[in-house]
């Protein structure tokens, strides 16, 4: 979904106040606060607080954006558990509680898609601009019979994505692009299949519940998709078909890796169910390199064949977009990412995604700091270049120019502590 990119504003003091408690904590190492073990069972209990700030520039006509800057605060508190029961059978448990505040959000992308997630699992509550939630993130229930593994419950679901910043098989709640807070994946309802029937083929069938706007799961709504996958030496092939809420598709894809360099490979040929002769491609090729001091450079090819190569669509595109997983309105993409660790404890990111066609682009500059074990401080923001969004004289509706020029400036600081 586009709703990745409308980032609102942000009020600091949060994010600042956790900042000075990591400080406090830095020198202490983190474990979990509940681990029991023994020879039939293992349960690990742990949790996760963290403060996120983000504050947004706004780069366009008020019909986009009615505020020039924006704001959001949100304090979460994560309770995690791991568990093994006589080796075969694991329960996990991830649940948050939140609260946040917020300024004005900007209401030019339609949020009406299907979700794969029961709404009877979350309770959410807000008041003006003061909202909170308390979400069972994960709760899986697994078991381990041979080759065969069983998963049962909500959970995160990843299948054949192997590149950086365009993920086209990445279906369920990808991460923003660039972004360096990736630490936890939203789960989905799901049933999950590992079948592992050779040392170096293994079949993934999986599940995935959706549900319509009265929070019934449907079939037309749900996703259903087989994964094969093969395994030679340092080299991994996939192949992933099936359907989800809106299409029927196939793909792959493949991460080689030849020493210090390495080729990636994801795509699909997709066909919508409402209309399957409206067909398209989506395709992403990629080369990468990491040096021996750590730095690594990668560069990323997309072709995004349900994009458009006229400006003047790309609003009425964004109002209809309903795939969680399309991100994009044009056709052809180029990636960059250059990252690396200065010191041990800290690592800086930077990733650009540009448009070929208007020109436009979106730099996303992040910094990473771990000052202790269990303590992550993240700082990263949004750069959009390109032409802005105008409103034309006397019209109804605002006029794009370029893709990523209409986007947002943000910036976001981010503190967490595990213990």
């Amino acid at each position: 979904m586009m709703v990745k990119r409308i980032f609102n504003a942000t009020v600091f003091v949060p994010a600042i106040f956790a900042f000075a408690s990591t400080m406090l904590a830095a020198e202490s190492e983190s474990s979990a606060f509940l681990k029991k073990e023994n020879e039939n069972a293992s349960v690990d209990i742990r949790g996760v607080v963290d403060s996120k700030g983000v504050y947004s520039g706004n780069n366009g006509p008020t019909e986009l954006y009615p505020e020039s800057s924006e704001g959001l605060s949100v304090s979460t508190f994560r309770l995690l558990l791991d568990s093994t029961f006589w080796k075969k059978l694991k329960i996990s448990l991830n649940a948050y509680q939140n609260i946040s505040a917020d300024t004005v959000i900007p209401s030019m992308i339609n949020t009406d898609y299907s979700d794969y997630r029961s709404v009877y699992l979350q309770h959410t509550w807000g008041s003006g601009k003061i909202s909170g939630s308390l979400v069972l993130d994960v709760f899986t229930v697994g078991v381990e019979l041979g080759t065969v593994g069983i998963k049962l419950g909500r959970q995160p679901v990843v299948l054949a994505t192997y590149c950086t910043v365009f993920t086209p098989n990445d279906i369920f709640y990808p991460f923003p692009t660039g972004s360096p807070d990736t630490a936890f994946r939203p789960g989905v309802d799901a049933g999950r299949i590992d079948w592992r029937f050779s040392d170096q083929w293994k079949l993934i069938l999986v599940g995935v519940l959706g549900y319509d706007q009265g929070n019934h799961p449907t079939w037309n709504e749900s996703a259903a998709l087989a994964t094969l996958v093969l395994n030679i030496d340092d080299s991994e092939f996939s192949f992933i078909g099936g359907k989800d809420d809106d299409r029927y598709f196939f793909g792959g894809g493949l991460s080689a890796n030849i020493k210090s360099f390495g080729l990636t490979f994801e795509g699909n040929a997709s066909f919508p169910e409402a209309n399957p002769s409206n067909g398209y491609v989506e395709i992403v090729t990629g080369a990468n390199y990491k040096w021996r001091n750590s730095l690594q450079l990668i560069l990323e090819y997309h072709y995004h064949g349900n994009g458009t190569m006229n400006p003047a669509n790309y609003y009425n595109r964004l109002k209809t977009m309903d795939q969680m997983y399309d991100n994009f309105v044009g056709i052809h993409y180029l990636g960059l990412v250059l990252q690396g660790n200065v010191l041990p404890v800290l690592k800086l990111m930077g990733t650009a995604a540009v448009n070929l066609i208007d020109p436009s682009a979106e730099i996303i500059p992040a910094i990473v700091y771990n000052p202790a074990d269990k303590i992550d401080l993240m700082l990263y923001g949004t750069i959009p270049i390109g032409r802005s969004a105008f409103m034309p004289s006397g019209g109804s509706e605002p006029e794009f120019r370029s893709e990523f020029g209409a986007y947002q400036y943000s910036a976001t600081l981010l503190a967490r502590i595990y213990f």
